[in-house]
């Protein structure tokens, strides 16, 4: 009984130790991932933990942060879309204004989350770049100011609409990461 045992359990061992990677595993692992891949992957990681701890308040119903690259424009967005809470019978203007406050807020708590008021070095090991430069190692063929150029071409993008009128766009914000400008743009 237990050689038969140990046979068949000798038997079951020696397939997986000749096992093989399938096809679709072979595929996906020729594919390669740019560190701009992976460092938007990363931001987009840390940002959905951020969002829902950190930028949500009381006049927020939901939120949620998506990270994209506009090729046309080279930028780096960061989107946040907000519901926004219904205040009961708030009039349309004072809508306006706690909807530009919360574009603002948010506007503002990613700056100072990405340290745009920090020392160069500083931004550069805890700021935005992190997510896209190499760790532990620098790439021999890394321009001189692709830390700068990221900073430069991340732009934050918040939407916020109508908790009473779903897919009704209230406000509109965009401004670069660095920097103190925020554009607006009402909704209809």
């Amino acid at each position: 009984m237990k050689t038969s045992l140990l046979l068949l359990l000798l038997l079951s061992v020696v397939p997986i130790c000749n096992a093989e990677p399938s096809p679709s595993v072979r595929y996906l692992m020729s594919e390669p991932v740019t560190l701009f891949d992976w460092g938007i992957i990363r931001l987009y990681e840390y940002l959905d933990e951020y969002t829902t701890h950190y930028l949500k308040t009381n006049s927020v119903q939901d939120i949620y942060s998506t990270v994209s690259y506009d090729s046309l424009r080279n930028n780096i967005m960061i989107s946040t879309v907000v519901t926004r809470h219904s205040q009961g019978n708030e009039s349309p203007a004072s809508v306006r204004i706690g909807s530009r406050d919360i574009c603002k807020t948010i506007t503002h708590t990613l700056r100072r989350e990405f340290l745009t008021d920090s020392d160069r070095h500083v931004r550069r090991s805890s700021g935005i770049y992190r997510f896209f430069g190499h760790i532990g190692f620098k790439g021999k063929d890394e321009p001189i100011d692709c830390f700068d150029e990221i900073e430069k071409i991340t732009v934050i993008d918040v939407s916020v609409y109508s908790e009473k009128d779903p897919g009704r766009l209230i406000v509109h914000s965009a401004s670069p990461l660095m920097g103190k400008d925020i554009l607006f743009s009402e909704g209809k």
